[in-house]
């Protein structure tokens, strides 16, 4: 999406260019899910099929992780 990720050893994902307004935001570069991120659209279909509701909601809760991650630049 072009905000530079990378894992730093110890700390998780981190991002070089964190999301700190709106004008970058609308600069992100969201990919077709259908073309260059099949095997992600797969996978959650994998999960919708194979797991209970409960499992499914922390699978939820890791997009609002990377939101947060993405907005602060890596976790805190």
């Amino acid at each position: 999406m072009g905000l530079g990720l990378y894992f730093a050893e110890g700390e998780g994902p981190r991002f070089e260019r964190p999301l700190r307004d709106e004008t970058s935001i609308a600069k992100l570069a969201a990919p077709d899910p259908s073309e260059s991120l099949r095997y992600v659209t797969d996978a959650i279909g994998e999960v919708r099929r194979t797991l209970a509701a409960a499992c499914r909601l922390s699978v939820c809760r890791q997009s609002y992780t990377l939101a947060c991650y993405m907005v602060e630049g890596g976790g805190k």
